[in-house]
Order: structure tokens, then C-alpha cells, then sequence
């Protein structure tokens, strides 16, 4: 049994595919490079984009502070009573649009002056709203420059940033403190109206990691704010990169900066949609090749049928003279390529035995 043989049409098939691949390698070899490139396009993207509303949540959390510390060292305040407080608190008040609600807090916990119309003492004469029990007055106790926490407000239903700074008095620190609780809309529309693509949007968090807005994820104002400290991105020690992840049977990319007192705005995207010009181009790289396989064996076969045939035909003609049988015309003699050249020297070769056959006989 004989074994496998490469024959013309085999070897014309593989030539033709080596001379055509070679150049669709290097197409595949430029969309890796596309990939790679893309890659690196949609981290500076998102980079930007995530940078540049953080700088602004940035200035305006850094703004905050400079207004209460600037405040925190009027006289009136510092006196810490309710008659002399209240009035600097509501002009305070009046002058930013942004403030919910002014107030201080003395060492114990409970508030001094308010900048609205409520009451700091209960109906009996009692001290009435107790801050004692919050993060922000726990940090501000335990030395820390600043205190904040970003709370859902009963009164408005929404989340709202309170910032509190000590109220300082002859160069000393005092374990008074000046509180803004300020509502966070524009910043909560800036973040939502964040788009990209039909995919990509932005949340931010608080520095407990508990969801302040988003242009996707609902704050859930009955529960109180969304821990999102579970989130992959979040949960990662190093946020400041691309960071991919799946996400309910989707690749999400996602980048994260820091912005204000230890807030991070996140930014992601499907994956899909960020390269879909890189998929589109690698599906069309892959049917231009399937294209070029089958168009080049169409080919291949034809040619090599055709270039197989004469030479099977020019075989069995110069076997029969070979054999002395000169009744079949050679109908390559025309052909002007090298299967012509070989018809005319087989034809030269059949004359010659012709005449070498005509002389044996005359003997």
C-alpha cells in the first residue's frame, strides 16, 4: 500500500497558502498590537475622565474644610454660646447653597447652636441632639485634624457629607467642634450623568466605602447607604489602575481614583464595548482568512488539474511510443509554456523512434 505522496496540486495548494499567510500573520501580529494599544488608550480614558471629576469633588471636599476652619476661629464661635453661635452659623448657612445644616458641638457630645430654627434643648430644659455616639466627633476626640461621614439624612432622604473641624481658642485645641452637613445634589448629578459608551457610568463612595452616587446602582434611602466594600474593585490594595473583573457573567473594566478625604470614584465599562473595534477587526481578520484558504484551493485545484492533466496525458503519450504505438496526436504542441516545450521534445523523441523503428525494419 503506498503511503501518502504530495502531489501538484498538494504542492501548489501549500505554496499558494505559505505566499498568502505570511501577510495575514502580520495582520494578526498589527491587531494584537491594536488590542495592546486599546488597552492602553482605554486606561488613559478612563484615567482622565475618573481624575477630573475627582479634582472637582476634591476642591469642593477641601473647600469645606477651609470655610469651617476659617469659621472655627471667629470669636462668637469660639465663645460657644447658643446667642453669639446661632447667628454666624445662619449666615454661614445662607452663603452656601450647598449646607444642609451648621452646627457646634461641645466636649460632651451634645449641640451648642444650631443654624435652623430647632431647639438644642429639650421641652424639660434638658441637652437635646446628642452627637457624641458619631464617627466624625470620635475622630475629631481622638486628635484627628478633621472629622466626616457621609450619612442618610431622615429629613431629606438623601445622603448628605458632614464635615467637622475642632473649634480652636488661643492657639489651643479645645474638644469643641464646628459641623456642616452639606447635601450632596450636584455632586450626586455630576457623578450620575457620567457616561460612557452605552456601558460605562461612575459611583462614588464615602472613605467606609458605603455608596454616595451612581449613574447605575440605586442608593436605597429605607436601608441607609449601600456598602459597597465587597466590590471587586474596591476590595483590591492598590486601586489607582486598571482593574478587570466579571460581574453577573460579564468582563467589567474598571479604574478608581481617590477623590476628597479619602473618597474613591470608580469608573467602569463592559469590556465588550470598550473592544469591539479590536473583536470587529480579529472577526474580520479571521473570515478574510477562511476566504483566502478556500478561494486559494478553488484555485490551486484548477490550475493544478489543469497543469496535471497535460502532464498525465504527455506521460501516457511518450509511454506508448515508448512502445512503439504512434496513433494518438500530441496536443500539446501548441502551448506556448513549459508543458509545450515538454509535448514538442516528446515529439521530437517519438519521430526519432519512428525512424530508428522504419531503418530496424528495412533491414
Amino acid at each position: 500500500m503506498k503511503g501518502f505522496v504530495l502531489n501538484i496540486f498538494h504542492k501548489i495548494l501549500l505554496g499558494n497558502l505559505l505566499i498568502a499567510l505570511v501577510p495575514l500573520a502580520g495582520l494578526f501580529f498589527l491587531i494584537d498590537n491594536a488590542q495592546s494599544d486599546r488597552l492602553a488608550s482605554v486606561e488613559n480614558e478612563l484615567r482622565l475622565e475618573a481624575t477630573s471629576i475627582a479634582g472637582d469633588i476634591t476642591r469642593w471636599a477641601e473647600m469645606n474644610r477651609r470655610l469651617l476652619s476659617q469659621n472655627s476661629l471667629n470669636v462668637d464661635i469660639q465663645s460657644m454660646q447658643e446667642s453669639r453661635q446661632k447667628p454666624i452659623l445662619q449666615n454661614m448657612q445662607q452663603s452656601y447653597d450647598w449646607a444642609f445644616l451648621i452646627y457646634a458641638l461641645s466636649g460632651d457630645g451634645f449641640m451648642t447652636a444650631r443654624s435652623d430654627d430647632k431647639s438644642i434643648l429639650n421641652p424639660d430644659g434638658s441637652k437635646a441632639h446628642f452627637r457624641g455616639d458619631r464617627g466624625y466627633f470620635k475622630s475629631l476626640a481622638a486628635g484627628d485634624p478633621i472629622g466626616q461621614s457621609v450619612v442618610m439624612s431622615r429629613t431629606i432622604n438623601l445622603p448628605v457629607y458632614v464635615l467637622c473641624v475642632p473649634i480652636e481658642s488661643a492657639g489651643d485645641k479645645q474638644e469643641n467642634s464646628l459641623c456642616m452637613a452639606s447635601k450632596l445634589e450636584d455632586i450626586s448629578q455630576t457623578v450620575a450623568n457620567t457616561k460612557l459608551g452605552k456601558t460605562g457610568f461612575a459611583f462614588l463612595t464615602s472613605d467606609e466605602d458605603k455608596l454616595i452616587a451612581s449613574g447605575e446602582f440605586s442608593v436605597d434611602q429605607r436601608s441607609g447607604l449601600q456598602d459597597m466594600s465587597d466590590y471587586p474593585i474596591l476590595a483590591k490594595s492598590s486601586p489607582k489602575q486598571l482593574y478587570t473583573f466579571d460581574q453577573s457573567g460579564k468582563k467589567i473594566v474598571s479604574y478608581s481614583v481617590e477623590a476628597g478625604f479619602g473618597w474613591r470614584l470608580v469608573i467602569q465599562q463592559d469590556y465588550d464595548e470598550v473592544f469591539q473595534s479590536v473583536t470587529d477587526a480579529r472577526r474580520s481578520a479571521w473570515l478574510v482568512i477562511a476566504l483566502t484558504i478556500l478561494a486559494i484551493a478553488l484555485l490551486a485545484m484548477f490550475f493544478s488539474r489543469e497543469l496535471s492533466s497535460a502532464i498525465r496525458k504527455l506521460t501516457v503519450l511518450a509511454d506508448d511510443y515508448s512502445k512503439g504505438l504512434f496513433d494518438k496526436v500530441n496536443l500539446g504542441l501548441t502551448r506556448s509554456d513549459e508543458v509545450g516545450d515538454l509535448a514538442r521534445a516528446i515529439d521530437r523523441m517519438g519521430k526519432s523512434i519512428r525512424i530508428a523503428i522504419s531503418k530496424l525494419n528495412d533491414k
